[in-house]
């Protein structure tokens, strides 16, 4: 018995292995996922890397994974939730990047195993751990899988290369969190993460207490608080209506601190200036860069994206609805809500406009030239996430 995935020609699977689970996990192969690991770097098949199909709760462990019988042959269990959001299968708002409060929080968790619209609360909880890769994160989910109980799952997503993997992460013996459980992870002398199934409030949700004590504005052991000035400059200019214009200029004390005048001084003009300590490498000498890199550590849990559709810097998603991840420019953003034309009695578009298309089931109309930009941005849509790269998995992307 044999299944096989080829990048050129395709899947190919013996008789014996044509049921729903195998089939589904060849499809997602193709979707750029390989297989899924466990933390526990367990052997599973003899010519496989340690930790390989270790995941019993995805699909893409199968053979190994816990799946039940159907009148279309075994099936199950379905994705984990890295694999969901690295597919963007995920709606954005039933998604937290969680943490910026270190005092423990509630959270109401939706299982992953049934369709989202019959459920409430967020579906996949993600805590970083790593201020210089925001994608290195443990995922929180809840799985209610056929003819189990309800647990809750936590998985591991590092940065390794290019792309990215997720373990399955265990706790004791178990491999998942029932009900009444803790789960710690210190990650530092700083840093500990702590995860408590409180109750399994429906067979649907769970109620979890979560904390985290991550902060990326802290000094690591290899480096030195450099005290920094960081200048504001209020200018009020009547001939530019009264606004209000700010500029930011930082240089460590002792440093020539060179404003930027304009040709006619404005109206009003005030300097504030404030000491801060920024996070300097001790080996090196302070650049400005360390400035930079301070000023994105304070905005790190603000973020417009996150996860594996993270966009790059300047771009955030379209999110024309929950689903689309599309990056682009800011002020398309709005932009791309404009111009939507009312639909015609029988569904038509009316005259001089055409049917959106930014994804299968979008009917708004809008201009050709809307139509366009939409249609550039989507096939652009690897170019401008933060890190395109095949999942749990060396290989190169397969772009369509």
């Amino acid at each position: 018995a044999a299944a096989v995935f080829g990048r050129l020609n395709g899947v190919l699977i013996s008789p014996r292995l044509a049921f729903s689970a195998v089939l589904a996990h060849e499809m997602v192969h193709s979707m750029n996922i390989g297989h899924s690991y466990s933390e526990r770097r367990r052997m599973v098949f003899p010519h496989g890397n340690p930790g390989e199909y270790g995941d019993r709760f995805d699909l893409m462990s199968t053979a190994n994974a816990w799946m039940h019988a159907t009148r279309f042959g075994w099936n199950g269990p379905g994705l984990a939730g890295p694999h969901l959001d690295y597919l963007g299968w995920l709606p954005q708002s039933r998604m937290a990047f969680f943490g910026g409060n270190k005092s423990a929080q509630v959270v109401h968790l939706a299982s992953l195993s049934v369709p989202h619209v019959h459920t409430r609360g967020l579906l996949l909880l993600q805590i970083p751990f790593d201020r210089d890769e925001p994608g290195n994160v443990f995922t929180v989910e809840l799985r209610t899988p056929h003819g189990l109980d309800p647990a809750v799952l936590i998985h591991k997503v590092l940065r390794t290369g290019d792309g990215f993997y997720s373990y399955l992460v265990g706790h004791g013996r178990e491999d998942e969190l029932s009900e009444g459980v803790e789960w710690v992870r210190f990650i530092d002398a700083t840093t500990v993460i702590r995860v408590r199934v409180d109750r399994l409030s429906s067979p649907t949700e769970a109620v979890l207490i979560v904390q985290s004590t991550f902060d990326p504005t802290l000094c690591t052991r290899d480096e030195l608080p450099i005290p920094v000035v960081m200048t504001s400059e209020e200018k009020m200019n009547g001939r530019r209506g009264g606004k209000l214009f700010k500029r930011s200029i930082a240089a460590p004390p002792g440093l020539e601190l060179k404003m930027v005048t304009t040709r006619r001084p404005p109206t009003f003009s005030h300097l504030h200036m404030n000491v801060v300590r920024v996070c300097s490498n001790s080996k090196r000498k302070f650049s400005p860069s360390d400035v930079d890199r301070w000023l994105a550590m304070q905005q790190f849990f603000t973020r417009r994206s996150f996860g594996q559709n993270e966009c790059s810097d300047g771009r955030v998603w379209r999110l024309l609805d929950e689903y689309d991840y599309v990056c682009v420019l800011p002020h398309r953003v709005v932009e791309s809500r404009r111009n939507v034309a009312a639909r015609l009695r029988f569904g038509g578009c009316p005259r001089g406009y055409t049917r959106r298309r930014a994804f299968d089931a979008d009917y708004a109309c809008v201009p050709p030239s809307e139509y366009a930009l939409i249609l550039s941005e989507n096939h652009a849509v690897h170019r401008f996430y933060k890190h395109a790269a095949f999942f749990n998995g060396n290989d190169e992307l397969i772009r369509r």
